[in-house]
């Protein structure tokens, strides 16, 4: 039972040789020359650790290199980033730029037009960012499936691999066998999930990645239409005032048109009333004149027309003295009328001068019209200063109307590129730091891998040890056997063969002598290697401790944009997508809870603790380093010993810079904080339960190096053997649990 155990818990062998062959074979040989052959068991051992050997190289392979074929079956998935727009293909915020230069119309027309086209674009950059939403909620569910999917691969595996441990503990190996083959494509099938897993990531990714763009030309956009109105807007303000500049010249020109065209009115008004006046006094001095020189002829017309109507009264009375009196009539009216012409005559001497004055006066009157003429011009041209006036003032309220609007868009479209780009750069801390935390998260995920690796490879070193052991053990009883048959025979013979039964019994007790020391040489190399299993899976802990605590931070993060984004998704009234952030900030809550309540994390710690460093064995501050207690045991140990410290060397080397990166990452972006910060012991999960066991019942093991040279027990080798090789596979359990 215990060769068999020990059998099947051997690995495949590594580079550098398997150790211990040497001194084995070398055992073997001796045994052989003496007549003491191996026992069956060993030999079924032996056999049976093929078998082992390869199931257990299949089952690494799975788990640490992405399960062969299995690795590609992830690419049959379809990228669903594939349905998202090329960054190509969106509006370009060159072409809305040459657009709008190349914009010409009235002011109105101009705004319109930006504005119109500023907003297709921002539409059309909208539905673009609407996809890569609609990408990035759909990849997330999807995430989150293959993500529950892969948690339930990895515990089948745990569960078929402990099924695996005890069928071939029961020597049940039909039933192993399809346990393994079950193993195969659970791994295959993890494997899938895993290359899911990473398509899913990259889409996330590019869906990101465009949503970034998208925002950036929008903020772009409207940063471009907002400079675009605030030149229509200064030139607007501009051309008010150029226009208030040339009405005020206008104005100030029309006044002093208008000042010297009333004063040379008023002089010429002045004027005329002078000339006026003496036309008067010439009109009454002409009349006063031709009265003058008319008086005699007046007096003498007068004095004959009395006579003449004292004649015509005498005609009349005296009609019969007509015909002697009308001689006298003809003479007098002969007289009158010389009298008369004379009128005429002296008259006529004025008529030159009454002919000026009408001409004056007709000239006055003239003027008078034209001024009148002017005076009204004047009137007008007055009323059409004021329209003019107040067009212009009209003009500038309506200038001064558009410049505010202008103004008010353009500082709206500032707004709204000024938020845009503050969301972009948001969006872009985010998702550097998303991909920071990320990347550490994946690294830590590999310096796990490689530490769960070189514990595979020293454990598979142990139990070919153990095996060895065994074999010896089984040897070094058949070798005491007979020399304690030999004892037995040794009275009975003769005094003659006592010298050389005495001489046999001393080569047998050489040989017990030479397997003795080969099998305490076996023993401390295999109590070397014990110790540095323990350093490993302390190591190994606290790398599980440090990968948990990246993807903690990973998690938090996530939760918390998460929030916010829901939140913006509730106060946009967007309650459908607020529906879905609802669900992905529940999964992504119960994630961080089960880290915190498996490894004692809290949210502040996740932000202020650096990872724990160890405290096993150190050549520097904070770095692990392996023991070098081993010693040269013989030609048998040296190779075992080599194979097995390069492999040690490698495994602290590559601690060592993990331990560095954590601490720089944790001083960067962390500080520091107190060593001790969680309680161990108030949660295991499953598969961790098996480890913790396994630790506390390995902290009493005796090595098998101070146990008496010559009683050494085979059954509590292949215990030890089963013991230690359990823990490592718990622990390989629990770091994949861990990984998902």
């Amino acid at each position: 039972m215990s060769a068999t155990a020990s059998g099947y818990f051997a690995a495949s062998p590594v580079a550098g040789g398997v150790p211990g062959t040497a001194a084995a074979a070398a055992v073997a040989g001796s045994a052989s020359a003496h007549g003491m052959a191996p026992r069956a068991p060993a030999t079924a051992a032996s056999g049976l650790g093929t078998f082992a050997s390869a199931t257990v190289r299949s089952r690494s392979r799975n788990l640490f290199s992405g399960g062969g074929a299995g690795s590609t079956g992830g690419s049959l998935m379809a990228d669903p980033a594939s349905s998202l727009p090329s960054a190509s293909v969106l509006p370009r915020v060159d072409d809305l730029d040459a657009y709008l230069n190349n914009a010409t119309g009235s002011v109105d027309a101009c705004r319109t037009a930006a504005e119109r086209r500023t907003k297709e674009m921002v539409s059309e950059l909208g539905n673009a960012l609407a996809a890569a939403q609609k990408v990035e909620a759909t990849v997330q569910q999807q995430r989150r499936a293959v993500k529950a999917a892969l948690a339930g691969i990895l515990a089948s595996i745990g569960q078929l691999e402990a099924q695996q441990a005890a069928a071939v503990e029961g020597e049940d190996f039909d039933t192993a066998a399809a346990l393994d083959e079950q193993l195969s494509h659970q791994s295959h099938r993890r494997a899938q999930l895993e290359e899911q897993e990473r398509v899913l990531a990259a889409a996330l990714q590019k869906a990101a990645s465009l949503r970034i763009e998208v925002l950036g030309r929008q903020a772009d956009a409207w940063r471009l239409a907002s400079a675009y109105l605030s030149r229509l807007q200064v030139g607007q303000q501009q051309m008010a005032a150029a226009l208030a500049a040339q009405a005020e010249r206008e104005a100030q020109a029309a006044m002093q048109l208008h000042r010297a065209a009333q004063e040379a009115l008023v002089q010429r008004r002045v004027a005329l009333d002078e000339r006026n006046a003496e036309l008067l006094e010439a009109a009454v001095a002409l009349e006063a004149q031709v009265a003058e020189a008319t008086a005699p002829a007046e007096a003498e017309r007068e004095r004959r027309m009395r006579v003449r109507d004292a004649l015509q009264a005498e005609v009349e009375s005296l009609r019969a003295m007509l015909a002697a009196k009308e001689t006298s009539l003809a003479q007098a009216e002969a007289s009158v009328a010389e009298a008369s012409e004379a009128i005429r005559e002296q008259a006529a001497a004025f008529d030159r001068d009454k002919s000026c004055l009408e001409e004056a006066r007709a000239l006055l009157e003239a003027e008078a019209t034209q001024v009148t003429g002017q005076e009204q011009a004047l009137q007008e041209s007055e009323r059409q200063a004021a329209a003019r006036s107040a067009a212009v003032e009209e003009h500038q309220a309506q200038l001064r109307v558009q410049a505010e609007a202008l103004g008010g868009a353009a500082e709206a479209m500032r707004t709204d590129a000024e938020a845009l780009a503050a969301r972009v750069a948001a969006e872009a801390r985010s998702q550097e730091q998303r991909e920071r935390l990320l990347r550490e998260d994946e690294a830590a995920r590999e310096e796990l891998k490689g530490l769960e690796k070189c514990i595979a490879d020293l454990g598979s070193d142990l139990s070919r040890l153990a095996e060895q052991h065994a074999r010896l053990a089984a040897e070094r009883s058949a070798a005491q056997e007979r020399l304690t048959a030999l004892q037995r025979v040794i009275p009975q013979l003769e005094a003659a063969k006592r010298a050389a039964a005495a001489a046999k019994a001393d080569l047998a007790a050489a040989e017990l002598t030479r397997l003795s020391g080969a099998l305490a040489e076996l023993a401390a190399t295999e109590n070397s290697k014990v110790s540095e299993l323990e350093e490993l899976r302390a190591m190994v802990h606290e790398a599980q401790r440090a990968a948990a605590q990246a993807h903690h931070r990973y998690l938090v993060f996530c939760l918390n944009l998460s929030r916010a984004s829901l939140e913006e998704a509730v106060g946009s009234e967007m309650y459908e997508e607020a529906g879905a952030l609802q669900a992905e900030l529940a999964a992504e809550e119960a994630e961080v809870l089960v880290l915190e309540r498996t490894w004692g994390f809290t949210r502040a710690a996740s932000h202020q603790q650096a990872p724990p460093r160890a405290s096993l064995g150190t050549s520097g501050p904070g770095l692990y380093s392996m023991p070098a207690h081993r010693q040269s045991l013989g030609a048998a140990s040296t190779l075992s010993s080599a194979s097995s410290s390069s492999r040690t060397r490698s495994v602290a080397t590559a601690s060592q810079q993990h331990q560095l990166h954590l601490q720089q990452q944790t001083h960067q972006h962390v500080g520091p904080s107190p060593a001790a910060s969680y309680d161990h012991g108030s949660y295991v999960p499953p598969g961790a339960a098996a480890f913790e066991a396994d630790t506390a019942t390995s902290a009493s093991y005796v090595p098998p190096a101070v146990y008496p040279q010559i009683a050494g027990s085979e059954e509590a080798q292949a215990s030890h053997s089963r013991l230690s090789i359990g823990s490592i596979e718990a622990g390989g359990r629990w770091s994949g649990a861990q990984h998902s």
